[in-house]
């Protein structure tokens, strides 16, 4: 499972944006016969600024965006996890160039998929396997595969170019209304794209009717450049919201959902 960032590509503080790498990542993975005989769960998450929205620590591979002499890369953690018996990940590499990217995922995967015990399976993440064999002995081993892919293997990610919506400075909408305002307050995160905005939604636990879905989906008839994400906290990003048209949005969802605004308490 790999996951990004639900505003890749669209926050003011990111180094760059990470989705086209989690895309070409996920594609390249999932074109490997191995990675579909794992011993349990092989979580890859991307974070493209210190915030780190997708958490890395607590992912089975953590990769943080960088910038180093004019390169992009990845600072690359390995062996986080939550349950009943959490860990946080460890620093592997400080840093990787990004055309490296695919190497040192594979390189981790192939270590882990070798050598963890599967007769196991409370304890066959990748955590334990570091934890049990301790991670020197690990980073050895990830190291080894990392070699011998370089030297057997020639991986290369398809390149993805991402397109971004473009709109004018035109201001917030300005309403005596409370709950508008807590909404403002609370919701409203300005985006890199100069006069455009990301909503995010509240969805409590994150229940939600599949009407509601459906209803929130056909905004994009009225917001015809939104794009919709999901974030690590269970709740729904709309992004590309003009910002002239954000009170017209909040109107409209106060119809879809009863619950969405974050208290300020």
């Amino acid at each position: 499972n790999l996951t990004a960032c639900a505003r890749s590509g669209i926050c003011q503080e990111e180094v760059f944006d990470v989705r086209a790498n989690a895309i070409a990542l996920t594609e390249y993975l999932l074109s490997r016969d191995t990675s579909f005989n794992l011993p349990r769960k092989f979580k890859v998450g991307f974070s493209g600024c210190s915030a780190d929205c997708t958490v890395c620590l607590i992912n089975d591979v953590g990769l943080l965006a960088q910038i180093k002499k004019g390169k992009k890369g990845f600072k690359v953690y390995a062996g986080g996890g939550l349950g009943a018996e959490s860990r946080l990940g460890r620093l592997l590499e400080d840093f990787i160039p990004e055309e490296e990217l695919g190497y040192c995922v594979e390189a981790l995967k192939k270590a882990y998929y070798k050598n963890v015990h599967r007769g196991n399976k409370p304890h066959n993440r990748l955590r334990f396997l570091i934890e049990d064999i301790g991670f020197d002995k690990f980073r050895a081993l990830y190291e080894e595969k990392l070699k011998a892919l370089r030297e057997n293997e020639h991986i290369v990610l398809r390149k993805i170019e991402f397109s971004y919506p473009k709109s004018k400075k035109e201001g917030l909408p300005q309403v005596e209304d409370k709950e508008y305002n807590a909404f403002l307050k609370y919701s409203i995160y300005p985006q890199r794209q100069i006069g455009l905005v990301s909503a995010q939604l509240r969805i409590p636990r994150g229940d939600i009717a599949a009407d509601k879905l459906a209803a929130l989906a056909d905004l994009e008839k009225d917001f015809k450049q939104i794009e919709f994400g999901t974030s690590i906290n269970q709740n729904i990003f709309l992004c590309n919201v003009r910002e002239a048209d954000v009170y017209k949005l909040f109107l409209a969802l106060q119809k879809i959902l009863n619950d969405f605004i974050y208290p300020s308490t």
